[in-house]
């Protein structure tokens, strides 16, 4: 991958991160139930997934209990930093839960 590629794919995530946070807050305005939205934007994540394997466009994968405690902590932050997200669209302002958003690939690469 190049570095143009890169700065491509960063930007195009900055920009559906944008669209997200908007469609979040605006959810969050009309539906102020933050817990079960974050709840069904994760359900779309399975339900977007479960064609995919199922249609053998991706394997499904195949994990072990070792796997599985791999990964279990970088799954429970992720959860936490989803629902926090979540949480933080419905009680302020969409602009401050961007900022700290767009700065999460930065802490991803840390970790």
């Amino acid at each position: 991958m190049s570095g143009l590629d890169t700065v491509f794919y960063v930007a195009l995530w900055y920009g559906l991160n944008i669209g997200y946070n908007i469609y979040n807050k605006d959810t969050s305005n009309q539906f102020p139930f933050p817990w079960i939205i974050g709840c069904i934007s994760l359900g779309a994540g399975l339900l977007y997934m479960l064609p995919v394997w199922l249609l053998g466009v991706r394997k499904i994968p195949k994990l072990t209990s070792g796997d599985v405690a791999k990964i279990a902590t970088i799954a429970a932050l992720h959860t936490i930093g989803h629902f926090g997200a979540v949480l933080s669209m419905s009680f302020g302002a969409a602009t401050f839960t961007h900022v700290v958003k767009a700065a999460e690939p930065v802490f991803s690469t840390i970790l």
